[in-house]
């Protein structure tokens, strides 16, 4: 009985302790990350927030940390009328800047800036529900020690309006070396549920060491991806033991494409991927730009583990169970 007191004591304080704090301007959204805390939820009404309108800010800043039971949330107050949170033009700086940990940010769009979303020194974040689109470079950038994050139902696309060279989707930084090993790394996180549409550049990046990076249950649509700086694939993975499954990827006749993913091998690190069921539609079995198959996975020197994948080539799901439809030992 004491037990059970005690128990129902504690969840009535941490119901208390949370506060939810209603944002309507850019200042009041402003003024609310600066001084979120553990367990706090930032709740933003209908409509555009510029950061730059407010003391020429340069993002939206989330500085502070909550708590693995108690995160800091920012969500939309009506999730069918997300709002839109946005930079003054697309050659700026990233809509929001993350660098706490334990935030939880859901149903709102990023548009109109540099980047979308850039996340250093940030850890254990969710990001569910978030549409990104209209940067001049890339959409989601993680660099240094980035790790265990969630990016979950998200919607990336026309990226790349600037700077088409950089316009990916996702791009997980390769870590900070000393004496040539790493001293932080970007590992662990999660791609989940996510729809690519119109990336210039590749829709996903994993940079070489990084680490047991995940892409499962996402769409990927070949329109847009340009072939510059050799982008011919939908992912360019040069980490270790990253898993890429139960995905779905559409060509779309995009003749620049040559393979669904591609695997880089470095004297540190390209081995250990896995790549199962995941299901390819590439329209055709030979690239258009040169003469060779068009892979499911492209991974010259790489050792790597595939099962249960599916591709069309024009003429029906076949088992791309055989080493013709690999390009790697």
């Amino acid at each position: 009985m004491q037990t059970e007191f005690l128990n129902l004591y504690i969840l009535f304080f941490c119901i208390l302790s949370i506060t939810a704090i209603d944002v309507s301007t850019v200042e009041e959204l402003h003024t609310a990350l600066a001084k979120a805390k553990a367990g706090q939820i930032i709740s933003i009404a209908p409509g555009e927030y510029d950061y730059s309108t407010y003391e020429r800010k340069k993002s939206f800043l989330l500085k502070a940390s909550g708590s693995n039971s108690r995160p800091i949330t920012i969500t939309a107050q009506d999730p069918e009328k997300p709002p839109l949170l946005l930079g003054p033009d697309i050659r700026q700086d990233p809509v929001l800047e993350i660098r706490g940990d334990y935030w939880v940010i859901e149903n709102i769009k990023i548009a109109n800036s540099g980047s979308g979303i850039f996340l250093d020194n940030a850890n254990n974040n969710i990001i569910r529900n978030v549409e990104v689109y209209s940067t001049g470079s890339l959409a989601i950038y993680l660099r240094a020690e980035s790790s265990y994050n969630l990016f979950q139902n998200c919607y990336i696309h026309g990226t790349g309006n600037t700077n088409d060279n950089y316009g990916y989707g996702f791009f997980i930084e390769s870590p900070i070396l000393q004496d040539g090993k790493p001293v932080t790394k970007s590992d662990y996180n999660v791609i989940e549920g996510c729809v690519f549409r119109n990336i210039v550049s590749d829709p996903i990046v994993f940079r070489n060491c990084t680490k047991g990076n995940e892409v499962v249950k996402s769409v990927f649509y070949g329109d847009g991806i340009n072939g510059k700086k050799g982008v011919r694939t939908f992912m360019r993975i040069e980490g270790d033991e990253n898993y890429i499954h139960d995905n779905v990827i559409y060509r779309n006749s995009n003749r620049f494409i040559d393979a669904a993913f591609k695997v880089v091998k470095s004297e540190t690190s390209g081995n250990g991927n896995i790549f199962t069921n995941n299901v390819l539609f590439m329209d055709r079995p030979d690239s258009e730009v040169e003469d060779r198959r068009i892979f499911v996975v492209d991974g010259p020197d790489a050792s790597i583990s595939v099962k249960n994948n599916k591709i069309d080539y024009g003429d029906g799901l076949v088992n791309a169970d055989k080493e013709e439809f690999y390009n790697s030992d």
